[in-house]
């Protein structure tokens, strides 16, 4: 029993450093659906998007713990802002924010506030990607947002609260910064939520997205890092890093 203790350890050890991949369909109400994958590793994630019908080079969005990086791979370029980037930032937007009549102040305040959730198991559920999920009824601020088969986070052992953890920084990071940015990104609240999301529905039935695979494994440092044939392109308004 002493032997395997080590081995269960170590196994268990590699288990949290490894990585998340998450690909699903994405489906508007118009247009063709989109091929969605997610990584998240340690305090890096990344968002990758390409058009399934079309198969144009996917859009990509990445956080390393410091700096977000926008690549598109149509051209192959990419833009950088770091932390103290977006603070700078948002806090411009803010002086603009001060210059606005008091009206138009509280309205963006209201636009940008976070959202309230609220979630009903209700009966049935489905089984995705090879793992079970259960059926919740969605309310957003009050409102009907629809349906979402949820898959519990004690029960796949795939994707877990842990793994947000990149999400929840750049979250965090930007509610330190500005009020403007509290509502940006509900991703960040994904760890509140019953579950991880394999289906997401609209209040008339609509399957917005559905989750076609979940893989553990150890993602590569160049997943996220621009390539390296990718130029770097300024940001709009002077912002970002300067080479």
């Amino acid at each position: 029993m002493t032997k395997i203790l080590p081995l269960l350890c170590l196994g268990w050890a590699a288990l949290a450093q490894a990585g998340v991949r998450v690909e699903s369909q994405v489906t508007a109400y118009e247009g063709q659906p989109v091929d969605t994958v997610l990584e998240l590793q340690g305090e890096s994630f990344r968002i990758d998007r390409r058009d399934a019908a079309q198969q144009q080079l996917p859009y990509s969005t990445i956080f390393d713990g410091e700096r977000m990086l926008i690549l598109d791979g149509k051209d192959k370029s990419y833009t950088e802002m770091t932390l103290a980037d977006l603070k700078t930032q948002m806090a411009k937007i803010e002086q603009l924010k001060g210059a606005l009549p008091p009206e138009a102040r509280e309205q963006l305040d209201r636009a940008n506030a976070v959202a309230a959730y609220a979630f009903k198991l209700t009966s049935g559920g489905d089984k995705v990607a090879g793992i079970a999920c259960e059926n919740y009824q969605i309310v957003k601020d009050g409102k009907d947002e629809g349906t979402a088969c949820l898959a519990p986070w004690k029960g796949s052992g795939l994707v877990t609260k842990a793994d947000l953890a990149p999400m929840k920084k750049l979250v965090d990071s930007l509610k330190a910064m500005s009020k403007l940015s509290s509502g940006d990104l509900e991703m960040g609240q994904f760890e509140q939520w019953p579950g991880w999301p394999l289906i997401m529905r609209a209040p008339d039935g609509h399957e917005l997205s559905r989750v076609v695979k979940i893989s553990r494994t150890t993602l590569p440092a160049s997943e996220f890092k621009p390539p390296a044939d990718f130029a770097k392109r300024a940001l709009p308004m002077g912002g970002g890093s300067h080479p």
